[in-house]
């Protein structure tokens, strides 16, 4: 590790060359390896076992880019973003898992009181709680256009509204939820909260099923005055966006990024699926090119031809180029 000060968000943190290089040797074997077999049983089950979830924790991949002040491998994020390229070739779910649980203690550990730090980071670095970003709304996008509101009453905040496509929503231990004080309109009135999964007027949909990754579960959340204790909340009113945008989504998009390197050198489970994928889409492109070309013989045959134009061709076979139809669509 350099000498150089780490930051509460983990930069400065760095292994040496030789152990990372260890590292990627043992990732890129267990994704070869069990991490194929367990990619073929999410996708017989649907489900992402408890057992799994255990192993990836003992292993210590849950925890790899988190400091070692604070229960962390103390990974680099380059070194991290090198991982996240093997672990992409495996299921979705692995990856995800993965990518949250090294991602949400960075967004949260710069803001937390020393009491909010020992109770709520160091259990998500050791992949004893699980949090679950939550910022995305059904009606509207997600930063300051936020609508979910909370009302300040004593040393409780009561929350209310909708979020939506939140992952790990159903099994998470908290919500890292975003919501804006009411009355307050842009940035400067959301909050940032941890919100307890089974706190009284929250109601959990899932929604798990979806046309995309299997495993992972997702939800449709709703409050209605449901009690968040002031004490859960992540540095002031105000920084709520702050934390969102800056502390966890700018490196989760860095993430998708590397991720999506992968895409061409995956396992052979994926490669199965990809395979499939490809044969889908070359018949739609195959069907697409066809109409494509048979719509274009014909205008060939009919240039300008469209209803009500005036469009005209010789009719005499003598050859001569037709006279330009007074048409807008030919002009352009």
């Amino acid at each position: 590790m350099t000498s150089s000060p780490i930051t509460l968000d983990g930069r400065g943190s760095r292994i040496g060359q030789p152990e990372y290089d260890a590292l990627l040797a043992e990732v890129t074997q267990w994704v070869r390896g069990p991490g194929e077999r367990w990619a073929e049983r999410i996708e017989q089950t649907g489900t992402v076992s408890p057992e799994l979830f255990g192993e990836l924790k003992s292993r210590g991949y849950l925890s790899m880019a988190a400091p070692v002040e604070l229960g962390g491998r103390g990974l680099a994020f380059s070194q991290w973003m090198g991982l996240m390229e093997v672990f992409s070739r495996s299921h979705a779910s692995i990856r995800m898992l993965v990518h949250v649980l090294n991602g949400t203690w960075r967004a949260i550990n710069p803001h937390v009181t020393d009491e909010q730090r020992e109770r709520f980071v160091r259990p998500m670095v050791a992949g004893d709680t699980l949090v679950a970003f939550t910022l995305t709304e059904p009606d509207n996008g997600s930063g300051a256009d936020l609508t979910c509101t909370v009302r300040r009453e004593g040393d409780m905040y009561l929350l209310n509204g909708r979020k939506h496509l939140i992952t790990f929503g159903v099994t998470c231990d908290y919500w890292l939820l975003f919501a804006r004080l009411e009355g307050t309109a842009g940035k400067d009135g959301v909050v940032a909260l941890l919100v307890d999964r089974h706190a009284p007027g929250a109601d959990v949909e899932d929604t798990s099923h979806t046309m995309g990754v299997h495993g992972t579960d997702h939800a449709t959340l709703t409050f209605v005055d449901t009690p968040v204790p002031v004490a859960q909340r992540l540095g002031d009113e105000g920084d709520g966006l702050k934390i969102a945008l800056g502390g966890f989504l700018t490196p989760s998009r860095i993430s998708v990024a590397m991720s999506l390197r992968r895409a061409g050198r995956t396992g052979s489970g994926a490669r199965r699926r990809l395979r499939v994928l490809a044969g889908h889409v070359r018949q739609a492109d195959r069907r697409s090119a066809g109409d494509l070309v048979h719509d274009r013989r014909e205008r060939g045959r009919h240039p300008g031809r469209q209803a009500g134009s005036r469009c005209t061709r010789p009719a005499n076979g003598s050859g001569m180029r037709p006279r330009r139809p007074r048409c807008r669509r030919w002009r352009r």
